[in-house]
């Protein structure tokens, strides 16, 4: 009966009979083995966790310079401001804010800073800032915002 397998009762790698209901009773011996492997398998685990980890903490503070001159982006500085004069002996409502009555340069106008019933000087970036200080401002309002005024 030597050649009949049903008749063999399994063995495993270590040599010990397996137990038909609990394939995994190696003995003192294989409990001690299946612990150091699970024991193994847990601390690569840590390890690997701890590695991903630092990591993502490294790549956290990475960044290319591209990045990082764009978080550090210089603001413009604007280098010169330019005198606009009002032009216009108009005093009608709204006339004041119309930016054809203003032209380029420094008045040189004799009351020019004397007196409050006319704008006599703004300064502004350029023509297209000039436009938006004076968009929708009352004649007063013009009054207030002007550098010097006249009669």
């Amino acid at each position: 009966m030597s050649g009949d397998r049903r008749s063999r009762k399994p063995v495993n790698r270590v040599g010990t009979i397996l137990n038909p209901k609990n394939q995994f009773s190696f003995g003192l011996a294989g409990a001690f083995h299946l612990f150091l492997i699970s024991k193994t398998i847990f601390m690569k685990k840590v390890i690997f966790s701890a590695a991903a980890l630092m990591l993502a903490s490294a790549f956290s503070f990475a960044g290319t310079p591209e990045t990082k001159t764009e978080a550090k982006a210089k603001p413009e500085v604007k280098t010169s401001s330019t005198v606009y004069h009002y032009t216009s002996e108009s005093t009608a409502p709204g006339a004041f804010a119309n930016t054809a009555n203003w032209s380029e340069g420094p008045s040189d106008n004799p009351t020019c800073g004397s007196y409050n019933n006319k704008p006599c000087e703004i300064t502004a970036d350029d023509a297209a800032d000039l436009s938006s200080m004076l968009n929708g401002q009352s004649n007063s309002n013009v009054l207030l915002i002007t550098d010097r005024n006249r009669q």
